[in-house]
């Protein structure tokens, strides 16, 4: 019998929530991400040294004292093409602390301060299948001028062994992913204190902590607290310029706002209330004079770090 070469190509990952923490709520092709940038270590361990005296030179060996499986992934940066169809993304985002409200036009994620979510996903690397229980994680937006705009995922869950199954995974189905929109001046605007900046990079984060907890009477991944940052580079004029090195000088705050896509149900909007500038400095891109800023989010109130709305 020939060997089967496992191929990149081969990948995919579902994912959907899980009604009861830790298990397989029964998912198929059907619920399968339209992932990039896809890395999955189906096992990462801690072991401990056994550290024997043998009467010789050599090692004891080691015991593994703990499992979890780490992932990351992108997903593009777009609506589901209806403001009131949750987008497809929205049980990742879901695993990373927020909650949706899909209203009668717009589908809505806040941040969460309690009884989080929990994902399972499953990999595939053709008929190579590993359950990924338990999962929760962290998530952050970039929109770059002149790039796909993306959500970037990161995950930890609980270890279960992979196995080989007889069949390929059948159902696939990517529809419920749109074709995304550039970062360009006709899709994109950003305001920062209430004014438009000729945006170059941008970088929303939550600061989602989470991490595996082990104990004798069992384990999850749970998320451990929120220190969002806001990072962005664009361009300036003298006046700007002079403005936002006042604000980093005073740690001055306000409101950041980011609207992104062209056509109804695919327009996603990020507003971060309060943010406080920590840095802000000249950078030269080329000939022309950015300010990059690097900004906290603070929120003022429990759980309003920032939303993400599609309309």
């Amino acid at each position: 019998m020939a060997e089967t070469l496992l191929r990149q190509d081969d990948q995919v990952i579902c994912a959907g929530l899980e009604a009861e923490y830790g298990v397989n709520p029964g998912l198929t092709g059907a619920d399968a991400m339209l992932v990039s940038n896809l890395d999955v270590k189906m096992i990462e361990a801690s072991t401990a040294d056994r550290n024997g005296l043998k009467g010789f030179m050599g090692s004891s060996g080691a015991i593994t004292v703990d499992r979890k499986i780490v992932s990351s992934f992108d997903v593009e940066f777009a609506g589901s093409g209806n403001g009131a169809t949750a987008p497809k993304w929205g049980r990742q985002l879901m695993g990373c602390g927020f909650a949706e409200l899909v209203g009668a036009t717009d589908t809505t994620y806040t941040m969460v301060g309690q009884d989080f979510s929990s994902l399972a996903m499953l990999y595939r690397i053709g008929k190579v299948q590993q359950e990924l229980l338990g999962s929760r994680g962290g998530v952050s937006i970039v929109l770059d001028q002149g790039t796909i705009p993306l959500f970037k995922f990161g995950y930890e869950s609980l270890f279960q062994s992979p196995e080989v199954v007889a069949e390929y995974l059948s159902g696939i189905d990517f529809s419920a992913f749109k074709t995304p929109v550039g970062v360009t001046d006709v899709a994109t605007e950003v305001t920062l204190f209430g004014a438009p900046i000729k945006m170059k990079k941008l970088t929303i984060d939550p600061g989602i902590q989470y991490g595996k907890d082990s104990h004798t009477e069992g384990e999850s991944v749970e998320i451990e607290a929120r220190k969002g940052t806001v990072s962005t580079s664009f361009r300036t004029s003298d006046q700007e310029l002079v403005d936002y090195i006042e604000h980093g000088s005073n740690n001055a705050e306000g409101p950041l706002n980011a609207v992104h896509g062209v056509a109804a149900g695919n327009i996603l909007t990020v507003n971060v209330p309060n943010l406080q500038i920590k840095t802000a400095s000249v950078a030269w891109d080329g000939e022309f004079a950015n300010v990059d800023v690097t900004a906290d989010i603070r929120p003022l109130t429990a759980n309003t770090d920032l939303t993400i709305t599609q309309s």
